[in-house]
């Protein structure tokens, strides 16, 4: 086959499965970010990853993902993903396929609202392992800000500061759970 032909039957099929992204697009690869095993920031994810926050330099957090936020996490630079939900193959997703498909790591730890002491040892075992970083968690609203909450306080940070980072985390919903499970009170807002 002619060197030309090689060259447009190359590109064409490239183009074809989307490996071919123009430089500074969204879905762009943050090479830098995916060379240091960083998050991205937030500005350079789109709103595929639904309330996508920057948890750490290496974890973030978001709502469910579906096919496109699989995709997206994969070319912002993420390793891996870590799944909350109970499953996705009712929905008539298929997260661990879809991961596989874009060479993610895929991880499943199935929480109802709260994970349970066992479930916060086996998150913080796959996020504290450095091949799996950058990490995803996701799940359902803010299950994942809630989770981080918990396993920065399983860590040992003090509850108050493992409280905050869930609520930077985007922790709104499961907060008063969370206040509670860490053993602290929760408080009035301000009156006027």
């Amino acid at each position: 086959m002619p060197y030309r032909a090689r060259i447009v039957r190359s590109t064409l099929l490239s183009a074809a499965l989307g490996l071919v992204l123009p430089v500074g697009s969204p879905g762009a690869p943050l090479l830098a970010q995916s060379a240091t095993g960083e998050a991205p920031f937030g500005d350079k994810v789109s709103e595929r990853i639904l309330m996508y926050h920057r948890a750490s330099p290496t974890v973030g957090t978001a709502g469910p993902l579906g096919r496109l936020g699989i995709i997206e996490a994969k070319s912002v630079g993420f390793r891996a993903i870590l799944n909350l939900a109970a499953t996705t193959v009712a929905a008539g997703q298929d997260d661990r396929a879809m991961a596989e498909f874009t060479l993610l790591r895929y991880f499943n730890v199935p929480v109802a609202s709260l994970p349970s002491d066992e479930q916060v040892r086996e998150i913080r075992r796959i996020v504290e392992d450095p091949t799996n970083a950058p990490i995803l968690i996701y799940g359902q609203q803010d299950q994942a800000a809630a989770a981080w909450a918990l396993v920065r306080a399983a860590g040992g940070m003090p509850p108050e500061f493992a409280l905050q980072e869930g609520k930077t985390a985007g922790l709104r919903q499961l907060l008063a759970p969370v206040q509670e499970r860490l053993g602290i009170r929760a408080t009035a807002p301000p009156q006027r």
